[in-house]
Order: structure tokens, then C-alpha cells, then sequence
């Protein structure tokens, strides 16, 4: 119950998985374009308040799960 987010009337707790990828998967997130795409996947997540539990870039796709309190 210690992951669980409370509001004055609810008990909540939300997770989203994002799914990226490339047209017709072509596989241009290799190398340096995949560390940038981590970069700002991170960068973004900070600015927001989001918190991410799993991730990864890989050469066509780039994956994400995460939650964010609602204020």
C-alpha cells in the first residue's frame, strides 16, 4: 500500500507504458541518435515529475514506463 497515491477521496495508482518507433522500423536509434533519445526522454521526464521504473532505446523502438503524481 506504500505505492499507492491517496487524493481526499481515492486510492490510485497509475502506470503508463509508451511504445515508440520508427517509421517502417527503419533503425536510425542506434549510436548517437539513441543516447539523445535517452537524454531527453530523462530530461522530459524530470520537467514533468514523472518518475520512471523501466526504459529502454533500442535501435528502432524506444520503450517507457513510468507514473506522475496528478497535482
Amino acid at each position: 500500500m506504500q505505492d499507492y497515491k491517496h487524493g481526499s477521496h481515492t486510492v490510485w495508482d497509475c502506470k503508463y507504458h509508451l511504445v515508440w518507433t520508427t517509421k517502417y522500423r527503419y533503425e536510425v536509434l542506434a549510436g548517437d541518435v539513441g543516447i539523445r533519445c535517452r537524454e531527453l526522454l530523462r530530461e522530459i521526464a524530470r520537467s514533468k515529475e514523472m518518475l520512471i521504473y523501466a526504459g529502454s532505446v533500442n535501435s528502432d523502438v524506444a520503450t517507457l514506463n513510468w507514473t506522475h503524481s496528478l497535482k
